[in-house]
């Protein structure tokens, strides 16, 4: 059976929709505590048998199911089934590829910037990040449509300042909602690139805990600063991402946020051709 699943690489587990689950009846397993964006909720877990994506299938799998309106589609892939994945997402084009890193070999995109990750329990994990000059930790996460920091990161980055806050309201996956508070921040780097004016929501949600950066300034990079970029393309197996910026325009790049409109502009500090042709 063929289903449309959200690609969510800030999850640590995949997800079956409770329609899939009843019309295939799948069997129940062991109810799992499931760290959502929101919450922390005890939920139900069904038994796949194989779960495919793409050329690759992972077998005998225990899944939350969950109601598709909270999910907003079919089911969720998440790390658990991307481990020796190639993940491109191009944001152009408005498509997402997966594919074999054990099997298909990667064709470098013109003038992309790499930059390495650290895995840790399966999550790719950016070290060469800096907000406002202060160094954290980031994960890409396509399953949260604003990026989030913790709580350690705002105290360090806008309360010393005196910075106002914004609040606004985010649903998560089982549908329980939790207030986040926004400001902008003037310049965040991943590794040579430079973003300016990003909106950045805060608070402690529970992925920071399951992938050990509850405690030092760490960051959820979400898809309102994906969307920015021509491609982004997340290796688990090489611990590597990749960049590709936009075509280059005298007036730089201009995005609107959702929940706060701000220009974001981007620059690089490494070579002239960075920008996508």
């Amino acid at each position: 059976y063929r289903h449309r699943f959200i690609v969510d690489s800030g999850a640590d587990t995949s997800v079956v929709g409770l329609r899939i689950a009843n019309s295939l009846e799948l069997p129940l397993g062991r109810p799992a505590v499931l760290h959502g964006m929101t919450a922390r909720n005890l939920v139900d877990r069904v038994h796949v048998e194989e779960l495919s994506l793409g050329t690759t299938t992972v077998r005998n799998l225990q899944l939350p199911a969950l109601r598709e309106i909270d999910l907003g589609g079919e089911g969720l892939v998440g790390i658990d089934a991307l481990q020796q994945q190639r993940l491109m997402m191009d944001f152009e084009k408005k498509t997402i590829k997966v594919e074999d890193a054990r099997v298909v070999r990667y064709k470098p995109l013109p003038g992309e910037i790499v930059v390495t990750a650290r895995r840790e329990r399966g999550q790719l994990i950016l070290t060469h990040v800096r907000a406002r000059g202060l160094s954290l930790d980031a994960v890409i996460d396509t399953g949260s449509e604003i990026t989030i920091g913790n709580l350690v990161l705002r105290d360090k980055l806008v309360r010393r300042r005196g910075q106002p806050l914004e609040v606004i309201e985010a649903t998560g996956v089982t549908g329980a909602t939790m207030k986040l508070q926004v400001a902008i921040i003037d310049e965040l780097q991943l590794g040579p690139i430079t973003l300016r004016n990003v909106p950045m929501a805060f608070a402690d949600v529970p992925p920071f805990k399951v992938f050990g950066l509850a405690d030092q300034p760490a960051l959820l990079i979400g898809t309102d600063l994906l969307d920015t970029f021509r491609r982004v393309s997340l290796d688990f197996k090489a611990r590597k991402v990749r960049f590709q910026l936009r075509r280059c325009k005298d007036t730089g790049l201009i995005a609107t946020m959702s929940h706060t409109t701000s220009l974001l502009r981007l620059s690089s500090t490494g070579t002239a051709d960075v920008c996508g042709r």
